[in-house]
């Protein structure tokens, strides 16, 4: 819940910060898809942060939706 709201935001989401909050590994677990999306135009990752493009805010639900799809099952709770 968190990553995906904080794509909402300007300043997008600090997977690092994610991570020690959770213990999850996301910036592993997503990163052939962040490479995808940022490839893409969709999404900027620049160190452990993670913001959506003015591009990637107009399709924010389909972004969210393949981010979501990169997460190991396990995780998908």
């Amino acid at each position: 819940e968190s990553l995906m709201l904080g794509l909402r935001l300007k300043a997008g989401v600090d997977l690092g910060e994610l991570e020690r909050r959770s213990g999850v590994e996301f910036q592993t677990a997503l990163r052939p898809a962040v490479n995808k999306l940022a490839g893409d135009g969709l999404v900027i990752s620049e160190g452990s942060n993670l913001r959506a493009t003015r591009q990637g805010r107009a399709l924010l639900h389909s972004v969210s939706l393949k981010l979501w799809d990169a997460l190991p099952p396990q995780i998908q709770v």
